[in-house]
C-alpha cells in the first residue's frame, strides 16, 4: 500500500492547490447557496487540462494558473432529489 501511495503522490503536481473561503460551522465548511463552492486555487497550465468540481467543468485562467469554482461553465440540468420517471 506504501508502494501505491508514493506513486499516486508522484503523478500529483505539487503546483495543484485548494483553498476555500467558507465559513466554519460545527469545524465544517459550510455554504447555504448550492451555487457557491467556496473552492478556488492554483494548477500546472502545462500538465493541467480542465479542473471539475461535481462534474462541472470550472473556469481556467492558463495564463495565471489558476481557478475558481464560483463560477461553473456549465449549468446544473436536474438537482439532487430530482423525480426521474422511466417508460419501461
Amino acid at each position: 500500500m506504501d508502494e501505491r501511495r508514493a506513486f499516486i503522490n508522484r503523478q500529483i503536481s505539487n503546483e495543484f492547490s485548494v483553498e476555500s473561503n467558507l465559513s466554519d460551522s460545527n469545524g465544517f465548511a459550510r455554504t447555504t447557496d448550492p451555487g457557491l463552492t467556496g473552492l478556488e486555487g492554483t494548477f500546472d497550465p502545462i500538465i493541467t487540462s480542465s479542473i471539475n468540481i461535481n462534474g462541472l467543468s470550472v473556469p481556467i485562467n492558463r495564463r495565471e494558473g489558476t481557478w475558481d469554482g464560483d463560477q461553473p461553465e456549465s449549468e446544473l440540468i436536474f438537482s439532487l432529489g430530482s423525480d426521474w420517471k422511466y417508460l419501461d
